[in-house]
């Protein structure tokens, strides 16, 4: 049975997984919960601003993959003990321009983090916003702990090691949308897009609201959702939690839900998260090159409606090849390049065999588990 199909006391021991979005693929604080506009001088119409993406994989010594609608790169700064600046040379609006009566328009943006590399923890998205020399600034903090996560014995610590990051945020200009948001309060519940959520993108509307259940699973999303619906979410702030998306079925209607928890103590950790929400597309409103799919255990598909997209239209496989040790392979989308993000387990590694694009995971303790894996070049 796919761990989709569990219902919530099943769920809540083992979430299920889907990490979404893609954009790892090539390669959040304002106080409305509405969007902003560029405005122009009097009288003037709004200025139209494009979309923004940028993406780069950092090994912990140097960076390994970045691109950017600016087409500069993107650069990473050790600030020592585990914590990063990360400076993408693309910028959010800045906050006199704003407008937060009138979207849509555009607004702070989304980060997506994951530890990358032989070094298993997990890394967070502290915050970020606009940097003093232009462009956006992300602050990155990583932990490791020695078994894996959630342990109630070992302590988080902080620790040097790689990490892919995403930033994207959505302009005003016609074109297409993913869904995102930043949720400020967890804790609250509301139908529609009001006070738990603190930015969104144009396409985040009702009923996009978000719900608590008795778990502590954060319901995000329709109160119906589409199978294929692939999501992935970042704890915000400087603590050592991790997020994750899965399926619930309160009622035996499936939903989105993210479910965070402390690396270190186990339980539900109430704090903030970044999310975006990707069904056939990549993570990016313009079109970049990729794909992203979910598996079980075995390396096989995570149930039969397990998300499984390619922008070439080929379909992602995995295959173990150890204990908790996969090999991810998007077919026909071998290049130099390109970032990963997965969910539940780690990227280690990614490279080309042939004509495709092979993506290494490994997951906490080398536990064999369900995983989701996104490729963004």
């Amino acid at each position: 049975m796919s761990h989709h199909a569990m219902k919530h006391s099943h769920a809540a021991r083992r979430p299920a997984l889907h990490l979404l979005p893609i954009v790892a693929l090539a390669c959040l604080t304002g106080l409305a919960p509405r969007e902003a506009r560029a405005e122009g001088g009097a009288g003037e119409a709004p200025a139209v601003l494009g979309d923004a993406f940028a993406c780069v994989s950092y090994s912990g010594s140097s960076v390994l993959s970045s691109w950017s609608t600016s087409q500069r790169p993107v650069t990473v700064t050790d600030r020592g003990a585990g914590v990063y600046r990360v400076l993408f040379p693309v910028s959010v609006v800045p906050r006199n321009q704003r407008n937060y009566a009138s979207p849509p328009a555009p607004n702070d943006g989304n980060v997506q983090v994951r530890a990358l590399g032989s070094t298993l923890g997990t890394c967070v998205a502290d915050s970020w916003g606009p940097a003093a020399e232009g462009g956006t600034e992300l602050i990155v903090r990583c932990f490791t702990v020695p078994t894996p996560a959630p342990n109630t014995v070992a302590t988080a610590v902080p620790a040097s090691m790689g990490f892919s990051a995403v930033f994207m945020a959505q302009g005003n200009q016609p074109g297409p949308t993913v869904p995102y948001a930043w949720i400020m309060a967890p804790q609250s519940s509301s139908p529609s897009n009001a006070a738990p959520i603190h930015w969104r993108s144009r396409s985040w509307v009702a009923p996009w609201g978000v719900e608590r259940d008795s778990l502590g699973n954060v319901l995000v999303g329709p109160a119906s959702a589409a199978p294929n619906t692939f999501m992935i979410a970042t704890p915000t702030g400087p603590l050592p939690n991790m997020c994750v998306w899965r399926w619930v079925y309160p009622q035996g209607t499936p939903r989105h839900a993210v479910s965070c928890n402390p690396i270190d103590r186990g339980g539900v950790a109430t704090t903030p998260f970044s999310v975006a929400v990707l069904a056939g597309s990549t993570l990016a409103p313009m079109q970049r090159e990729g794909g992203y799919a979910a598996f079980d255990a075995q390396g096989r598909p995570d149930g039969p409606n397990a998300p499984n997209w390619s922008s070439n239209g080929q379909r992602v496989t995995a295959r173990p090849v150890a204990a908790g040790q996969y090999q991810v392979r998007f077919p026909r989308l071998g290049a130099p390049g390109g970032v990963a993000l997965a969910q539940f387990c780690q990227v280690t590694s990614t490279g080309v065999d042939g004509l495709d694009q092979v993506v290494d995971v490994t997951c906490p303790g080398r536990g064999s588990r369900p995983f989701s894996v996104v490729f963004v070049r």
